[in-house]
C-alpha cells in the first residue's frame, strides 16, 4: 500500500533526471543530513528534500535509490519588452507543484533586486500556463532595466528565473547576459551599433582589474575574461561607449 501511494503520489509531479539530486541520496532513508530532510513510506520508498542556493530539490526514492528529482516550477518561454510608457514582463510555465505565487523584482544594475508586485500562481498545474505583468513606475531616466522572476511555494520554498535586460533607450548598450565557470567570466553586450567600447572590470576597492577595447557589432557580442585573475568576490563591469553614457554592471563571482 506505501508503494502505491508512492506511484500515486509522483504521477502528479513534473520529473527531470536524477543527476542534480544523485549526490543529495542519504545511504538509509532512516533520517536526513545536513542540508536535506527525508521522510521514509517504509520499504526503502521515500521522499526527500534539499535546498540548493534558492532552489529547493525533492528526490524520488524507490529500494533506497534515487529514482527522479522534482522541480516546483517548470518555466516555458520568459520575456519583457518596452510597451509605451510601461514594460512587459511575460512568462509561460509547463508545470507547477504547490506553487502559490510569482514575485517581480526590479534591478537597475543586474544585482541588487527590489521587490516590484506579486501575481497568483495555479498550485498544481501540468498545462502550460502563461502570466504577464505591466510595470509602469520604474524611472524613466535609467537607461537599462532587469528583471527577474521569484517563484514561491506554499511552504515558503522560492526560486529565481533568469535575468532579463530591457533597453529602455533605443540607443542604449546592454550588458545582456553574464556568467562563468572554471575558467572565464563570460559576458554578452547587445550592442545598437557597431563600434568600439571600452571595458573595465573594478572590484569593491576600486581598482581595476581589467581594461580592453573591444570591437561590438551591433547586436550580440560575446567575450571572455579569464577567471584565474579573479579572486572571489563582487566586481563592476562597466562598458565605454562614444556616445553614450557609462553602462554598469555587478557581478559576484565565487
Amino acid at each position: 500500500m506505501k508503494r502505491f501511494l508512492l506511484f500515486t503520489l509522483m504521477l502528479g509531479f513534473s520529473f527531470y533526471g536524477n543527476s542534480q539530486c544523485s549526490d543529495l541520496c542519504p545511504v538509509s532513508l532512516s533520517g536526513g543530513g545536513p542540508g536535506f530532510t527525508c521522510t521514509s513510506f517504509g520499504g526503502g520508498a521515500g521522499i526527500c528534500q534539499a535546498t540548493i542556493g534558492s532552489t529547493t530539490i525533492t528526490c524520488v526514492y524507490v529500494d533506497d535509490a534515487c529514482l527522479t528529482s522534482v522541480v516546483p516550477v517548470e518555466f516555458g518561454k520568459i520575456e519583457a519588452r518596452k510597451a509605451g510608457d510601461a514594460i512587459e514582463v511575460s512568462w509561460t510555465t509547463l508545470s507547477e507543484i504547490n506553487n502559490q505565487q510569482f514575485e517581480i523584482e526590479r534591478s537597475y544594475d543586474g544585482i541588487d533586486f527590489m521587490y516590484t508586485d506579486y501575481v497568483n500562481g495555479a498550485g498544481n498545474s501540468n498545462i502550460e500556463t502563461s502570466y504577464s505583468f505591466s510595470d509602469e513606475n520604474f524611472e524613466a531616466k535609467e537607461r537599462v532595466v532587469y528583471y527577474r522572476i521569484k517563484q514561491v511555494d506554499f511552504d515558503g520554498n522560492f526560486a529565481y528565473s533568469n535575468i532579463l535586460s530591457v533597453r529602455n533607450e533605443s540607443t542604449a548598450t546592454v550588458i545582456s547576459k553574464f556568467g562563468y565557470d572554471d575558467v572565464a567570466l563570460k559576458i554578452e553586450i547587445d550592442a545598437t551599433a557597431d563600434g568600439t567600447s571600452e571595458v573595465l572590470l573594478s572590484d569593491m576597492q576600486g581598482r581595476t582589474v581589467y581594461n580592453a577595447s573591444h570591437y561590438f557589432n551591433e547586436g550580440i557580442n560575446n567575450f571572455e575574461i579569464i577567471k584565474s585573475e579573479l579572486s572571489g568576490g563582487l566586481y563592476v563591469i562597466s562598458v565605454r561607449t562614444e556616445g553614450q553614457d557609462i553602462l554598469t554592471r555587478k557581478v559576484f563571482i565565487q
